[in-house]
């Protein structure tokens, strides 16, 4: 786009997206996730002692070139290291927790409103996370019994 004007904008006439430009050209295996949300997956898989799946690693080689590089972006990038983390959560939960803090939602979305919308994003719920980080949610939920889903 910046430095193809041309091509991306013809590109743009004649199929309406760059998407669809890159599939009437038969390219695949392009990266679904921003240079952060690549970054963060890496992260998470290297925090949990886990080996980095071949469709993440394809799609870090394609945006970043190789792993390594991928590793050396992941130590300098500025809204990593000081955004959340699960392991991050997890430990600012418990210590509320071991504070005797209120936990309930309504009093997170209140007093700490960052936290309780990293572990929603990161957890899909605040039950999950207070789960996660080994508190059980029922002793915070007044209206409902939280049970984990499939359960």
């Amino acid at each position: 786009m910046t430095n193809h004007h041309a091509l991306f904008h013809g590109a743009l006439r004649q199929y309406g997206s760059w998407n669809n430009t890159l599939s009437a050209a038969r390219i695949e295996n392009i990266p679904r996730q921003t240079r952060l949300g690549l970054l963060r997956s890496l992260r998470d898989a290297i925090e949990a002692g886990s080996e980095v799946s071949a469709t993440l690693r394809s799609e870090i080689e394609y945006y970043f070139g190789s792993l390594q590089m991928a590793k050396l972006a992941m130590r300098t990038d500025v809204r990593l290291l000081s955004g959340w983390s699960k392991q991050r959560i997890i430990a600012m939960i418990a210590q509320r927790h071991r504070l005797n803090e209120r936990l309930d939602y309504g009093t997170g979305r209140r007093e700490f409103p960052a936290l309780v919308s990293a572990a929603e994003a990161y957890f899909g719920s605040w039950g999950k996370a207070l789960n996660a980080a080994g508190i059980d949610p029922n002793l915070y939920f007044v209206h409902h019994k939280w049970q984990e889903s499939g359960v």
